[in-house]
């Protein structure tokens, strides 16, 4: 496909399965997946770790690693491990530490560019021992291979939700969603008619999301400020970590140019400082949206 080298994951390869709730193996055959794969353009593969143990079942890993370089795959990315930040001695985490012995075994011979982790079950936990752990797994995995460590950011919330059993009463569920809203002044609760106009909390933006009901598509970021902005003429975007020092900023990211605007709106194209970057985007300051009489 040109210059732009492109990888099909797995489940754009696997066919039907039933992810997350039955059987997550491929029934094509591994051969005739990197050959399609390799036929159509792509570069490389994914392979989730249900279908990485069936494969195991009828092939060694170096026969799996021969078949990829077969098709002329350069690039393969193996998922997914979960439960990993989980304490050990829960059966959570024995299960997590099976699969990542699977997937390490794997990555010391199939080179893949990364693994893939995350938190699909949105088991809760502090940032502090989340991080920890993720230090952890990743100095393990320099111990047994090359590839990256790849935290899949899932778009849960935090505060898992109420679980009320379909038995309960309607005191019941409503003493179950006081406890779970009372967390926090800005607890989220969605609004199925409007997703940007939450019940509880707030929505600043997407960097890009679709919905099929209600049909919509956003893209972007709200920020306000009680600061007039008429006067600004660059925008700067740095890369920062848990808190911010005003006088010692972090990398840029994007950087800035003023182009034509409109009544009361300043207009900004971003671009990356990087000559070779390809982060882009565009910011419109809203300057007299306070004085403005319809409210939204």
């Amino acid at each position: 496909m040109g210059d732009v080298e492109l990888v099909g994951l797995y489940w754009t390869l696997s066919g039907p399965v039933d992810v997350h709730v039955g059987r997550e193996w491929s029934l094509f055959a591994f051969e005739d997946r990197c050959a399609e794969a390799a036929k159509v353009g792509f570069d490389g593969i994914g392979i989730w770790h249900a279908d990485l143990a069936h494969l195991l079942e009828t092939h060694s890993l170096p026969d799996l690693k021969a078949i990829l370089d077969g098709a002329g795959l350069k690039h393969l990315e193996l998922e997914f491990l979960m439960d990993w930040f989980v304490d050990p001695g829960d059966e959570r985490r024995a299960a997590s530490d099976e699969q990542r012995r699977l997937l390490f075994d794997a990555a010391a011979v199939l080179e893949p560019h990364h693994i893939k982790i995350g938190n699909i079950p949105a088991t809760p936990a502090p940032l502090e021992q989340v991080t920890e752990r993720f230090a952890e797994l990743c100095a393990d995995a320099a111990e047994h291979h090359a590839a990256t460590i790849a935290y899949e950011i899932m778009p849960f919330d935090p505060n898992v939700p109420p679980v009320v059993p379909p038995s309960a009463s309607s005191a019941e569920r409503k003493a179950a969603c006081d406890a779970y809203t009372s967390q926090s002044p800005i607890t989220y609760v969605g609004n199925p008619f409007q997703i940007t106009a939450p019940l509880r909390g707030y929505v600043y933006g997407f960097a890009k999301f679709v919905s099929v009901t209600p049909p919509a598509n956003y893209d972007g970021f709200r920020i306000d400020t009680p600061t007039n902005l008429k006067v600004v003429r660059e925008i700067f975007f740095t890369v920062e970590g848990p808190t911010v020092d005003p006088l010692n900023r972090g990398p840029l990211f994007l950087i800035s140019q003023m182009t034509q605007g409109g009544v009361d709106v300043v207009h900004f194209d971003l671009k990356s400082p990087d000559p070779m970057g390809t982060a882009t985007g565009t910011a419109a300051l809203l300057t007299d949206l306070d004085e403005d009489p319809v409210q939204f």
